[in-house]
């Protein structure tokens, strides 16, 4: 008879029924504990047969800690019928990781993701781990216990990174498809495995108390976790109870220095036309999370031990809220023509065939759409270093200069989210052959947003150095010539010339911004499967089969970003801070220390900024202003309390969703059907095959309802000045088009697929096998895509008289609209799909050595990123303007395809010390290819872009998120009481969006690479000590921007994190 272990994978449930006492080698450490359905032996029964291998697993054990984690793990890519690889609980732990998401980039082929992707969203990185990328592509289906996983924010995948590590029992990584798994990852299947009671002999109890030292926020934060468990033999059968608790808070920073658009300007030296940077930006954010998890999960095993009985319950409860202060001049369309070289200090090399004249915002009042795409030649390098102004609002001062107009921005954020799901799994051999499963569970889920903004102008001018781009240095300065003509402020005072940015008399309020999300959904799933044995020694093993049913709503409410002046200087004049009736109202923020110091270089580093404490509490934010007797405030015919151009959106504590913003219902129902046969057989000469073939059903019915709403302008309320800056004043056709009557939209569509797989498994000899998969895979639109729900609002361009009469106050001369843009929902967006194919060489030797090579292709059909549709246009007020649907659309094709390398190994036959070293070490490489979005809409053919949010430039041909090269070496050490892990994690650069809203170009994300370590000291058989430290090397995430065709780039954002620390006691 052949050595070859003949085992059944993912699918071989039936032989969980004879326990876990496999992996006890991971739960050898106090509190690392995991729970997997493979063993080596063929299944018996009875319970004597049960004891007789618990025992048989247990003698065999020899390591713990890492060194028996990592064995487990390996056991499991080995044993498996696909291509997986996994990590266990105490792999977790042993990371100086905060959640799942982060613990899961040291898996090969898989990379954290910090910043989202499309759009701008790479402005507004995570400090923490938000989601991860499995061989390039974004598109992961998250399971809990091998069921359906969400968040309530309107997703497909559970945010990883709001789970805690401690209710892990193990993750697998499934990188293609069998017939018996769920539907919906391309990319890959994340399954995270939670506690159970069997996993562990006798009773478990765990006490971990930690604090987390964050160096750039300097705090510490707490944490605490307890588990407690235990199994009782009975008359009845086997009882277990398994419970666990765990609380967490996270005090951490990240701030961000962000470059404007490349622009055009003359050299004034020489003449020559020479590269200028378009303003910056210094944003420094503090956040704070807080999270609670409650888990209860009992267990029931008959007395024969063929059946078996698992109820669980989770309730995981995050909590964030992030404060941001931003400093801020970027230019757009209409200031890139006012900048003024003040003083060159250095120009380096630099050429272009041409360089957009601008990044396309307020195209509409200052040349028209398309003028921002006029390429302009470079041949006079790039101006890196020296003194600059933009006189966009010179016009304001009395001697005609008034500085650069910076804004200074304060945000508040709160996040809330609560997850709760409840399961019940049955198991029973019905007789030798035949083994039935049945699995039952409901997820509930809510996630709030509520989010405040506002914002002031200063008016100072720079000096800069940019020559090292990640670590750029600026000068602010303010002149006696900055001083503002006496009725451009609002309460007779602020019109002296500026000596700081600090003096409230010359910082000045000038806008509100609130935006507010409420979603909450549910999922019901019910799943039967059968699996027959058959009793012969052929090539089949077994036939499978199964149907599953679920139903899920989503219910999404959204309002906002709702942006709205208060007191604008052409409608009534500035509001100087020191002018308010309210002297709470602002504080002054220091930058001297942004980035850990050097940024801003000499005294002026300090800034007048909205109150902190008044806008993390709403109504005081909004009751402060209402109170303001230097501002106007009315009742608008809505019945809406309306401050300047400002209508909040929470009036009288109710946030009215459907009026003012999104409010959608999908309902979501799906039914599977599916058939596999495993197959396998032994051969003479000690060589095996096996695997799986089966096709999968996939029939899906959506319905639902939204509202088609409408922004209408503001009321015509207010002083003469403010009634003259009202778009009714100029725009009364369009006016009326944004007053009509929300509309109800209804949703009902439906798809259906067949996805056949095929994997196969060649094992060579005991220690070599060969590889390969198969299969058709799909990934349905996220549920919140789905919404039907929009609200149309006007972009308008503003014309101001920036030469007024003596005596006359200048103010809005014209407004004209550049397009009609609805946002939303795309309830007719399809499900990507694709074909993959995996081929992997397997080498297993010792009892912990692995290495392994896989080749993957994955070609992808309908791939969903956020765009600009145009849906015709309209002619109002003698302007005929475009209608633009802004979402996610089904946009382009694409293919991927690499190669990864994955090795491991503990030395333990050499001398000493030596012996307790080992290596994890594992490489991918990636190349995609995917079709370019189109250069722009352009619906009446006349050659111009209908919008530019609809221009991408540069023909980009390859997918977001997509880093080429990745990879992860970790050195270990670990002998009877000590554990020290070095771990470094790196990826290359790789493109986050197509385009950028502030310079209209594609982004980049440089590559950046991050090192970790932990170290663990067992001081008894029961107390450990830990240590872990994360980013230490203080790595900068850096991004460019393509700035033209031949793919130069330039910097865009310069991103710095905290370092942590997290010291802890295990008992």
């Amino acid at each position: 008879m052949s050595s070859i272990r003949r085992t059944t994978g993912r699918g071989a449930n039936k032989l969980s029924l004879l326990g876990t006492t496999a992996l006890v080698a991971a739960l050898c450490v106090p509190g690392a504990m995991a729970q997997e359905d493979t063993v080596d032996e063929p299944i018996s029964t009875g319970a004597t047969a049960v004891a007789e291998d618990e025992e048989a697993v247990l003698d065999t054990i020899k390591v713990q800690g890492v060194r028996g984690a990592l064995q487990t793990a390996r056991n499991l890519k080995r044993d498996s019928d696909t291509f997986v690889d996994s990590i266990s609980a105490s792999d977790v732990s042993s990371l100086p990781d905060l959640s799942v998401a982060e613990a899961l980039s040291r898996v090969p082929g898989v990379v954290v993701q910090r910043f989202e992707l499309g759009g701008s969203d790479g402005d507004f990185p995570s400090p923490e781990g938000s989601g991860n990328i499995i061989r390039g592509l974004q598109y992961v289906r998250s399971e809990f216990n091998g069921r359906d996983a969400f968040s309530a924010n309107g997703g497909r995948a559970l945010e990883w990174a709001s789970i805690p590590p401690e209710l892990i029992g193990g993750v697998d990584v499934y990188k293609n498809q069998s017939a018996d798994m769920i539907e919906g990852g391309i990319s890959g299947n994340v399954n995270l495995r939670t506690l159970e009671p069997f996993d562990r002999d006798g009773r478990v109890a765990v006490i971990v108390a930690d604090g987390t030292y964050t160096d750039l926020a300097e705090e510490w934060s707490p944490g605490f976790s307890a588990i407690l468990g235990d199994r009782w033999d009975t008359d009845a059968g086997e009882f277990g109870l398994l419970g666990s608790f765990s609380t967490s808070e996270l005090k951490s920073a990240v701030q961000g220095f962000q470059y404007g658009p490349l622009l055009a300007a003359t050299n004034p030296d020489n003449g020559s036309t020479i590269a200028l940077p378009g303003g910056f930006q210094a944003r420094d954010v503090e956040f704070q999370r807080e999270r609670d998890s409650y888990y209860l999960a009992g267990q029931w095993r008959s007395p024969d031990g063929n059946q078996e009985l698992t109820i669980k319950g989770t309730r995981v409860e995050n909590s964030t809220q992030s404060d941001e202060r931003t400093f801020e001049f970027f230019t757009d369309a209409e200031s890139w023509a006012s900048w003024e070289i003040l003083g060159v200090d250095s120009i380096r090399p630099f050429t272009s065939d041409g360089i957009p004249q601008c990044n396309g915002a307020g195209e509409a009042a200052n040349g028209g759409i398309g003028v921002c795409e006029t390429l302009i030649p470079i041949t006079g390098g790039l101006f890196e270093s020296g003194v600059v102004s933009n006189g966009l609002r010179d016009w304001l001062g009395t001697n005609g200069t008034l500085g650069t107009p910076f804004q200074s921005l304060a945000v508040y954020e709160q996040r809330d989210s609560v997850t709760q799901d409840i399961s019940a799994n049955f198991k029973w051999r019905a007789t030798d052959q035949l083994f039935l499963e049945f699995d039952a569970h409901y997820t509930e889920a809510e996630a709030t947003l509520d989010r405040l903004w506002a914002g002031g102008n200063h008016f100072a001018d720079y000096s800069f150095n940019f020559s090292d781009p990640e670590n750029p240095e600026i000068g602010l300065f303010v002149t006696p010539e900055m001083e503002l003509q006496s009725w451009v402020p609002r309460g007779g005072t602020g019109t002296a010339p500026a000596t700081s940015l600090a003096d409230p008399a010359t910082a000045f309020l000038l806008y509100a911004a609130d935006q507010f999300e409420d979603n909450t959904g549910d999922l019901l799933a019910l799943r039967a499967d059968a699996e027959y044995e058959f009793d012969n020694d052929g090539w089949f093993d077994s036939v499978k089969f199964g149907a599953r049913m679920s139903e899920r709503e989503q219910q999404n409410r959204s309002a906002g970003l709702n942006w709205g002046g208060i007191a604008p200087p052409w409608a009534g004049g500035y509001l100087p801070y020191s002018n308010r009736q309210d002297a709470s109202a602002f504080e002054v923020f220091d930058f001297g220390d942004f980035q850990r110091g050097g940024v801003f270089q000499g005294d002026t580093t300090s800034v007048v900024f909205p109150d902190r404490a008044q806008l993390q509490d709403y109504d005081a934010f909004v009751n402060s202003l209402i109170n303001e007797p230097l501002l106007n405030v009315s009742t608008n015919a809505d019945g809406n309390t309306q401050i300047g151009d400002w209508i909040p959106l929470r009036q009288n504590g109710v946030i009215d969703y459907a009026g003012r913003g999104i409010d959608g219902l999908v309902n979501e129902k799906t039914t599977n059907f599916y058939g596999m046969l495993n197959f396998g057989n032994e051969f003479d000469n000690g060589q095996a095959l096996s695997g799986n073939v089966g096709v999968r059903y996939v029939k899906t019915d959506t319905t639902g309802g939204g509202i088609g709403g409408f922004s209408e302008f503001a009321d015509l309320v207010g002083t003469p000045e403010e009634i003259a800056s009202n778009p009714r004043t100029y725009l009364p056709e369009l006016a009326a088009y944004m007053d009509q009557v929300d509309q109800n939209i209804t949703i009902d569509n439906s798809y259906e697929y067949w996805l056949p797989s095929l994997n196969v498994k060649w094992e060579l000899n005991d220690e070599m096998l060969i590889r390969f998969a198969a299969s058709k895979a799909i990934t349905p639109p996220n549920i919140s895509d789905l919404n039907a729900s929009r609200n149309s609002r006007a972009i308008l361009g503003f014309v101001t008289d920036t030469n007024p009469a003596p005596g006359t106050q200048p103010g809005v001369v014209d407004i004209i609209p550049d397009a009609i843009r609805v946002d939303g929902g795309n309830p007719n967006l399809k499900p990507i799909e694709a074909t993959n194919i995996d081929l992997s060489f397997e080498y297993y030797f010792g009892d912990d050595g692995q290495f392994s090579v896989s080749l993957f292709r994955k070609d992808i059909d309908n791939i969903i990123v956020y765009g600009t549709n145009n849906q015709g246009s309209a002619t109002f007020d003698g302007y005929n303007i475009p209608i633009d649907f802004g979402g996610n659309v089904n946009l382009n094709d694409g293919s991927i395809e690499g190669v990864e390398v994955a090795y491991q190994q503990f030395y333990t036959d050499l001398p000493g010390l030596f012996g307790n070293l080992g290596v994890q070490a594992n490489f991918t490489i990636i190349s995609s290819d995917t079709t370019p979005l189109p250069a722009f809409e352009d619906a009446d053919g006349d050659g111009v872009p209908d919008d530019f949010l609809t221009v991408y430039r540069w023909s980009i041909d390859e997918l977001l998120g997509l880093s080429d090269l990745s990879g992860n070496l970790v050195g270990i050490y670990q002998d009877d009481q000590f554990e020290a892990r070095l771990a470094y994690n790196w990826r290359s650069d790789y493109f986050s969006s197509y385009r950028d809203y502030i310079t209209g170009n594609p982004i980049i994300q440089e590559e950046i690479g991050f090192l970790d370590a932990s170290f663990k000291w067992d001081i008894t058989d029961n107390v450990q000590f830990r240590v872990l430290g994360a980013n230490l090397l203080d790595t900068k995430a850096f991004a460019s921007q393509q700035i033209d065709a031949s793919g130069q780039r330039f910097a865009r954002s310069s991103f710095v994190n905290d370092r942590r620390f997290e010291v802890g006691i295990k008992y």
